[in-house]
């Protein structure tokens, strides 16, 4: 993702306030899988939204339970968030119904097991929809 993109959502986004929240998982480098270029490279957005006023919850390479730890802590401030800001770069899986953002240590869930796996958009479009202020998520991967 370029940093022109971070650029215009955080002007989109309006001025800060102090209780505005943000997380940035970049996973690059995929045990079992074909790494995604320059997937960290969203990582570079941290200091930008800390600038706008947003705390930034963060990670790079990160297996599906510390994706899930990470989502517990932005699900935990989402009561004080007035807006929320996700982006997430690397693998995902979908399925008819759902598609989920995959953990660095997985590498060919199944539709019985994918579940279990990584962390569901669903979830994550619910988490970011409480936000009274509104809501950005970013999604990046390759085309494969």
């Amino acid at each position: 993702m370029k940093s022109g993109i971070f650029a215009v959502c955080l002007l989109a986004a309006g001025p800060a306030l102090a209780d505005d929240r943000a997380m940035i998982i970049g996973n690059e480098n995929y045990r079992d899988a074909a790494d995604i270029k320059a997937a960290d490279d969203v990582m570079g957005a941290a200091q930008a939204l800390r600038t706008a006023g947003f705390t930034v919850l963060s990670g790079r390479d990160l297996a599906t339970k510390d994706l899930r730890d990470l989502m517990s802590r932005l699900l935990i401030d989402r009561d004080q968030a007035e807006r929320i800001v996700i982006v997430l770069s690397g693998h995902f899986a979908r399925s008819e119904r759902d598609t989920w953002f995959l953990g660095t240590e997985v590498s060919a869930p199944d539709l019985a097991t994918v579940g279990g796996a990584g962390l569901s958009l669903a979830t994550v479009l619910e988490i970011a929809s409480a936000a009274p202020g509104g809501a950005v998520l970013l999604l990046g991967t390759e085309d494969r």
